[in-house]
C-alpha cells in the first residue's frame, strides 16, 4: 500500500485540480493526475523553466533572539490547501530526484508547478490564473 504524502498548493490551483478531477473517469485519482502533470512537463523538458518561473523569493530576518532566520514568500498570495495523495515509494522517490535536480524549493513548489501548467494545459486556461 503506498505511503500518503501530502503538499501545499495554491488555494486556486486546489480548485482547478478538484474541478478537473471531477471531470475524470471514477478511477481517476489526485496521485494520477499530480504524477500525469510532472510526466507532461518533463515531456515538454519545461520543468527547469516552470520551476524557475515560480521560485519563491527569500530574505532573512533578524531580531534579538534568533539571527538570519530564512524567510520565503511564495511567488502566490493567498491561502494554501495541503493535498494528501498516495504515490507509490517508486514514483516518490523519482518526484523527490526531480525536486532536487530542477532546483526546487521542496515538493510542494516543485509539484505545484507542474501542475499548474498541467491544468492550464487541460482546462484551456491563461497561464496567469
Amino acid at each position: 500500500k503506498p505511503d500518503r504524502t501530502g503538499v501545499q498548493l495554491s488555494y486556486a490551483v486546489y480548485r482547478r485540480l478538484n474541478e478537473y478531477w471531477r471531470t475524470r473517469d471514477s478511477e481517476s485519482t489526485y496521485s494520477n493526475i499530480i504524477l500525469d502533470a510532472v510526466l507532461a512537463q518533463y515531456r515538454a523538458n519545461r520543468l527547469d523553466a516552470l520551476v524557475a518561473d515560480s521560485q519563491p523569493t527569500t530574505g532573512a530576518r533578524s531580531d534579538e533572539l534568533f539571527v538570519g532566520r530564512l524567510l520565503l514568500r511564495r511567488s502566490h498570495d493567498g491561502p494554501t490547501k495541503t493535498v494528501t495523495f498516495r504515490p507509490g515509494s517508486a514514483d516518490m522517490e523519482k518526484v523527490d530526484e526531480l525536486v532536487a535536480t530542477h532546483g526546487a524549493v521542496n515538493r510542494s513548489h516543485f509539484i505545484e508547478a507542474a501542475l499548474d501548467a498541467f491544468l492550464n494545459t487541460k482546462m484551456g486556461r491563461a497561464e496567469e490564473d
